[in-house]
């Protein structure tokens, strides 16, 4: 007896370069093989009857993580957020172990199936849903790029490695304490380069305590060198949730609390 599995079906838009196009498939071709509980496998990519390409997923019932964490109906709490972060550093562990450089890490390239398991995904399935956040960059062939959770030396040299994905991890985990708010939201995508330059960093989110912060913070180390890997990021964050677990009742407990927008 044949196995039946749903599966969602993403259209690469008709707007797409040739660039995109290639990129797109040349990246499917490359994640079909991954096997990996926090990683979303590729079932297939096609061309339909009106030449579009689409690409073939595993169906995620709750969608992706942005619009999932934006929804005020949610109820959140830090612990559950740290959990969803816990499950993509141990996704990205896997797919550095596989030499494969993500480039474009955020909540609205993270996929949540029924159980509430976060799987990393990419595809550029989000590049038109939420196109203001990226940015056309003047040296970049009018390619649209992730200003906002890129890495200093990607945005300044055009560099990409596991540690500016760590980079991007840190911006994620800002996202999710702040139910997917804009990073930099009061700064024009311009000026964020030299921002960033100048050692700015985003704030401390109100929901984050010191601990999570300075996980963050060594995300944005700008020796890329001395950011944490993935691995070390997950064990990090299993040691916070183990040890909020084994809080006791009369404990104050601040992963527990609710997490409001900022």
């Amino acid at each position: 007896m044949n196995e039946v599995q749903q599966v969602a079906v993403k259209y690469l838009n008709r707007n797409n370069d040739i660039e995109d196009v290639e990129r797109f498939l040349k990246e499917g071709i490359l994640m079909k093989d991954f096997n990996h509980n926090n990683v979303l496998s590729l079932l297939g990519v096609c061309i339909d009857d009106s030449n579009r390409v689409c690409i073939v997923l595993p169906y995620m019932a709750l969608g992706d993580l942005k619009s999932y964490i934006s929804n005020p109906e949610q109820e959140l709490t830090v612990r559950k957020v740290l959990k969803y972060g816990s499950h993509v550093a141990q996704g990205m562990a896997y797919l550095a172990s596989q030499k494969y450089v993500h480039r474009d890490l955020a909540a609205r390239n993270c996929m949540l199936d029924e159980s509430e398991t976060v799987k990393v995904s990419d595809f550029g399935l989000s590049r038109d849903i939420y196109a203001r956040e990226y940015y056309v960059l003047g040296d970049t062939k009018h390619r649209r790029l992730p200003i906002r959770w890129m890495a200093v030396e990607s945005i300044k040299y055009n560099r990409y490695t596991t540690k500016s994905d760590v980079w991007s991890f840190g911006v994620f985990l800002w996202e999710l304490l702040t139910r997917g708010e804009l990073p930099y939201s009061n700064i024009n995508n311009m000026y964020i380069p030299r921002y960033l330059e100048n050692g700015h960093r985003l704030p401390q989110p109100p929901s984050a305590n010191n601990e999570i912060y300075q996980l963050m913070m060594k995300c944005w180390h700008g020796d890329a060198s001395n950011r944490p890997t993935f691995d070390i990021l997950s064990k990090e964050l299993q040691a916070v949730l183990k040890k909020c677990d084994n809080m006791s009742d009369g404990d104050e407990n601040d992963y527990l609390y609710p997490i409001q927008t900022i």
